[in-house]
C-alpha cells in the first residue's frame, strides 16, 4: 500500500494531539455489557505505540446503531475495558465536539488517553458532513484511521475528516489490508471460499468469489436462497428480504457455475428459535413448515472433502444458527477443520469471527478480520471509501 501513509510515523509525535478513529463497536448483551472485546484488543498496538511515543491520544468510535442519544450505547464501558486491558488510565468525556472536549484535551499530558462519546449520537456523522468533520479536526493535529470494520462507509469521522488533517492508517488497518490484498490478488491455490449468513452483501461477494476462487461452499440462509432459486421447494428463508425479492434470475445465472457447492442436507426445525426440535432432512424434503437451521452431516462431509486440499480459505458468514447448541455442529465442525489445516485462513469478521472465538479455534487462524461489511465490500469492489480518502490525504498533505 505505498499510496497510503501507515504508522509508525517518520517523525516524533510527542506532544501531538492524535485523533484515532478506532473500530471498537463491540458485541453487547441486553444490559449493555460487553460480551466480546476482541475489537478493543485489536486496536491496542496502535494506541500503545502512540501513547508510548508521548502523543496525546484522542479515541473515537461508534457503538451500535443509536437513534439519537441512548444511555446503553455510551462509550464509558468501552473506555473502562480498554483501560483494564492496557493497565493504564483512559479518561472519558461525554461529547465528541465542543468546548468541554477542547478543555479536556487541553489538560492532557504526553502519553495520556481520552475517549470521546459515541460518534453515532451525532446525525451529521452518517451524512459525511464537512462541518462536523471540521469540528472533529479542530481537536487534533493528526488523524489515524484504525477502523477497518466500517471503512466501507462514507462518514465524517472516516472520510471528510481526512480533508482537514494529515491522515494515516493504523497498524491494524495495514494488517487487514495486507491480508486481503494477498488473498484476493494472489492467493495460493487451491483457493476455497465459504459463504453463509443472511446479509445481502454476500450475494455480491458470491459473484466476485466465483470469479477468483476454485470452489465456493455456500451454507446458511444464503445456501437456502440458492437452493430455492435452483427450483427446490424451500420455504422460510431468513434472508435480507429487501434484497432477496426478485433475485431469482440473477441467482440462476450464478448457479450455472460448477464452482458453487450447495448443501444436500440440513438440520431443520419447525420454529426459528433455540427450542426447536432438530431433525435431519435432505434438501428435497424441506417442504413448508421446516426451516433450515444448520448444514447436515452429509453436507459437512462434502464441504470437508473440498477443504482438505485447500491452500487458501476465506470464510464469511456462519453455516447455521451457531448461537444455539442444537444447531451449531456444522459451523463448529468446519471451524475445527480449518483451524488444523496447513493453509492461509482468513475469517471475515462479524458473526463468523464471533463463532470462531466461541468455539476456541481462533489461535490457529491466519487472520480474523474485525470487519464483516468492510470485508465483503473489499472482496466485491476491491476498494474501501475510507481507505481511498487516506490516499487522497497523502497526496494533499505530502506525507
Amino acid at each position: 500500500m505505498p499510496d497510503i501513509s501507515f504508522l509508525p510515523f517518520d517523525f516524533d509525535p510527542r506532544g501531538k494531539r492524535v485523533l484515532v478513529r478506532v473500530g471498537m463497536d463491540v458485541v453487547l448483551d441486553e444490559e449493555g455489557d460487553i460480551i466480546d472485546d476482541r475489537r478493543i484488543r485489536e486496536c491496542v498496538p496502535t494506541i500503545e505505540y502512540l501513547a508510548d511515543a508521548g502523543a496525546k491520544v484522542i479515541l473515537l468510535t461508534k457503538l451500535g446503531r443509536p437513534k439519537g442519544v441512548e444511555e446503553k450505547l455510551r462509550t464509558d464501558k468501552v473506555a473502562r475495558r480498554l483501560s483494564d486491558i492496557m493497565k493504564r488510565p483512559v479518561a472519558k468525556v461525554g461529547e465528541c465536539v465542543g468546548e468541554p472536549v477542547k478543555r479536556a484535551i487541553d489538560r492532557m499530558e504526553p502519553g495520556d488517553m481520552l475517549f470521546l462519546e459515541n460518534v453515532r449520537f451525532y446525525p451529521d456523522e452518517s451524512k459525511n458532513d464537512e462541518g462536523f468533520a471540521r469540528k472533529l479536526a479542530e481537536l487534533a493535529d493528526i488523524y489515524v484511521n484504525e477502523c477497518f470494520s466500517v471503512s466501507h462507509r462514507e462518514e465524517a469521522s472516516l472520510v471528510a475528516i481526512t480533508r482537514f488533517l494529515p491522515s494515516y492508517g493504523g497498524l491494524l488497518l495495514k494488517k487487514e489490508m495486507d491480508a486481503l490484498e494477498n488473498c484476493i490478488r494472489n492467493p495460493e491455490r487451491p483457493f476455497v471460499a465459504i459463504l453463509g449468513g443472511s446479509k445481502a452483501d454476500k450475494i455480491h461477494a458470491l459473484r466476485r468469489l466465483v470469479e477468483v476462487a476454485d470452489k465456493v461452499l455456500v451454507g446458511g440462509s444464503l445456501g437456502l436462497l440458492l437452493l430455492r432459486a435452483k427450483g427446490l421447494d424451500i420455504h422460510n428463508v431468513k434472508f435480507d428480504a429487501e434484497w432477496a425479492a426478485g433475485l431469482d434470475d440473477d441467482l440462476k445465472e450464478l448457479l450455472r457455475s460448477e464452482k458453487i457447492i450447495l448443501p444436500v442436507d440440513m438440520i431443520a426445525g419447525r420454529e426459528f428459535n433455540e427450542h426447536a426440535v432438530p431433525r435431519r432432512l435432505y434438501v428435497t424434503q424441506m417442504y413448508d413448515g421446516w426451516t433450515g437451521l444448520d448444514i447436515g452431516r452429509k453436507t459437512t462431509e462434502i464441504f470437508s472433502e473440498v477443504l482438505a486440499g485447500a491452500k487458501t480459505v476465506v470464510w464469511a458468514g456462519p453455516l447455521g444458527c451457531f448461537e444455539w447448541d442444537k444447531f451449531s455442529c456444522g459451523t463448529r465442525s468446519i471451524a475445527q477443520l480449518i483451524s488444523g489445516m496447513d493453509a492461509t485462513s482468513i475469517i471475515g469478521g462479524g458473526e463468523t469471527a464471533f463463532a470462531i472465538e466461541k468455539f476456541g479455534f481462533s489461535e490457529n487462524i491466519s487472520h480474523i478480520s474485525t470487519g464483516g461489511g468492510a470485508f465483503m465490500t473489499y472482496i466485491t469492489e476491491g476498494k474501501l471509501v475510507a481507505v481511498e480518502a487516506l490516499k487522497d490525504s497523502k497526496r494533499k498533505w505530502g506525507i
